[in-house]
């Protein structure tokens, strides 16, 4: 027996002592890892499916959950910005706010209510 199947039958066991139709979280890690590194050894969907006795598009959405949850993790978010009422140099008045995001997109001359207003609705 290979370490893949003894990963295989290990996760067969866990599922079938499931107490309720959800499957418990740390299986779910385990599963995504084994589907992952099958998918790398060429294995298809359906066969892995079969294999771990796990309905594909169950895995493809945690497959997908857990990429998502590490993007969200690594990518980069707005940061607080302290807004100053009173304009540093005469230029400034005229020009509006500018809104700058993390990775450097800007919009720009906008009033300071545009630019709450622009920043709440883009999260």
């Amino acid at each position: 027996m290979t370490d893949i199947d003894a990963i295989i039958e290990d996760l067969k066991r866990r599922a079938d002592r499931r107490t309720n139709s959800r499957y418990p979280e740390e299986f779910r890690q385990d599963a995504v890892r084994l589907v992952d590194r099958l998918r790398k050894a060429g294995w298809t969907q359906k066969r892995i499916s079969s294999e771990i006795d796990v309905p594909w598009v169950t895995l493809r959405r945690w497959r997908s959950k857990r990429s998502t949850t590490a993007r969200s993790e690594t990518s980069e978010s707005f940061r607080p910005v302290a807004i100053v009422e009173e304009p540093t140099a005469p230029e400034a008045e005229t020009e509006g706010v500018a809104l700058v995001s993390p990775s450097g997109w800007r919009i720009e001359g906008l009033t300071v209510t545009q630019a709450v207003e622009a920043a709440r609705r883009l999260g």
